[in-house]
Parts: C-alpha cells; structure tokens; sequence
C-alpha cells in the first residue's frame, strides 16, 4: 500500500485560515465592546427663589430638548452630544420667542445622558427636561413684565436667615 503524501502547503494554508479566524473573532470582540463614562463634571450655580407662594405659574411642565452624537466603532468620536445644543432645542420646544420679556425660569431641570449601541457604531445622547414657570404679581395676580427693567442695574440683596433675599429693581 502507498502512501500518499500530504504537501506542505495545504497545511499553510490551513495555517493562515485559522490566523485569519483568530483575528477576524478579535475584531468582532472589540466591536461589541462598549465602555460608558461620563466626561462631564457636574457643575451647577443656583439661584434660591421662594417658589412656595403663589408667585408663579406653571406654563409648560415637563419640556424637553435632547442633542445626540455618533461613535464609530463604538470608541472613536465623530460628533458628541451638547449640553447646550440640548437646552437650544429645549427652549425652541417651548416658543422661546413668545416668551420674551416674560419674568420666566425653568424649574426641576434634569439632564440625562446615555448611550444607545449597536454593532459597529454607538448614539450617545443629552436630555434635558424641566418645567417652565412664570413668576407673577403675587398680589394683582397678573405675569410681571420686565421690558422696562435694566437688566445690567444693580440688585439690592440681603441674608435673611439662611436666604438670600434680592429685592426687585424700581420700574
């Protein structure tokens, strides 16, 4: 009986289709790897009005503006969602143009981000949602309109216990 001899090369091409696999199982790992972080330092200025009087009224509650990104790969960043492109939309939601003039604040501002995966790319997102109050004449009822007001005039503060209590600018 003969034997028949295997040649070389059909074990490097095995070789090679293996390597191959090896490599091509690698790139598919890290592609359906994600990693989540949160870049931005949670900066906040805040100013204490007494909300508990009925010195306001609830105009839109629950508005919302959203600003989203693209990763490729899911770890190379093309484009990054904006805080301020979210608070943009946001008041664009609202009619920012109407309210001009208008004595208003947003009020249980929240921001949520997060990141929605897929295969070979990744859609990090920014919301911002709150409610949009008007403060108004607490004792003719009426919205007060500040189209005479200075807004570069100095305001008189004082403490009040624990409050910083801002008395509002002659008209």
């Amino acid at each position: 009986m003969r034997r028949i001899a295997r040649r070389p090369s059909h074990r490097r091409a095995n070789g090679i289709a293996v390597a191959a696999t090896v490599w091509l199982a690698a790139l598919l790992l890290l592609a359906l790897a994600g990693c989540a972080g949160h870049d931005r330092p949670d900066n906040a200025a805040a100013t204490g009005v007494q909300l508990s009087h009925a010195n306001y009224q609830l105009i839109k509650p629950g508005a919302q503006g959203s600003s989203s990104g693209f990763r490729l790969l899911e770890f190379i960043p093309i484009t990054a969602p904006s805080l301020a492109d979210a608070k943009s939309d946001l008041y664009r939601s609202i009619g920012a143009a109407d309210l001009k003039g208008r004595a208003v604040a947003l009020a249980n501002l929240s921001e949520d981000s997060y990141t929605v995966h897929f295969l070979l790319f990744a859609i990090p997102r920014v919301r911002v949602s709150a409610d949009v109050i008007e403060f108004t004449d607490a004792a003719a009822g009426s919205s007060s309109r500040l189209g005479a007001v200075d807004p570069n005039a100095p305001v008189p503060c004082r403490e009040l216990g624990d409050q910083l209590v801002c008395d509002p600018p002659a008209r």
